[in-house]
């Protein structure tokens, strides 16, 4: 038998060393760090997205043409805003608002009227005129120029004063005011608008026209 030389073992022992060391027993602590690698691909996370919606917001508009009779206005209750908007759209000088003509605005303190004649009949419409009636036929009847701050109506045909009261068409109106030829309409409105409007709801009558002043 023969025994092994020290020559022998020591590049076997040289061996054994290199293994040990190289083979790692769990690779913890000895695994590679790729992190900082110029090959390496990082993937960041994307945020998922917001899931909430915008509130839908949605308004009530009203049409305003300065005179035709497509105003629009709620028919049950008309709301403060909308009769703020169509206030300040009126004209200083007197003016249209759908079929209802209206003079100049004027300061109650300053403004010498008032006339007081009582107007008792029916409120009617007849095209873009309207008229106070004896009798729903309209055979006897009077074109009506009303208070600045008079506003239209159009889905249920009324008259809103300034003062909030209600006249609709077709039903008794009980209003004060004077009569008054059409060319003698200066007191109360400069407006041409106005007077072509007047004179095209007189239509070649007689009748004089009757200014409302509450």
């Amino acid at each position: 038998m023969c025994t092994p030389t020290r020559g022998f073992l020591l590049p076997l022992l040289v061996a054994g060393l290199l293994l040990t060391s190289c083979g790692g027993s769990d690779g913890g602590s000895d695994a590679l760090d790729v992190s900082n690698s110029p090959n390496s691909s990082v993937t960041t996370p994307t945020p998922a997205a917001s899931t909430t919606a915008t509130p839908s917001v949605s308004s009530a508009t009203t049409s305003h043409d300065g005179g035709d009779d497509s105003t629009a206005a709620p028919v049950d209750d008309v709301a403060n805003a909308w009769i703020d908007d169509e206030l300040s759209r009126l004209g200083a000088d007197g003016g249209l608002h759908g079929p209802v003509a209206y003079w100049r605005l004027y300061d109650p303190d300053d403004f010498l009227c008032c006339e007081e004649a009582a107007y008792g009949g029916l409120l009617v419409r007849d095209g873009s005129c309207l008229y106070v009636a004896t009798d729903a036929s309209g055979a006897d009847r009077q074109p009506l120029l009303w208070p600045h701050g008079t506003l239209w109506i159009d889905e249920s045909q009324t008259v809103l004063l300034p003062d909030r009261s209600k006249t609709q068409v077709g039903q008794p109106m009980h209003l004060a005011g004077g009569e008054h030829d059409l060319t003698a309409l200066g007191r109360f409105t400069t407006s041409a608008d106005v007077i072509d409007h007047l004179s095209a709801c007189l239509a070649g009558e007689s009748a004089a026209i009757a200014v409302i002043q509450m």
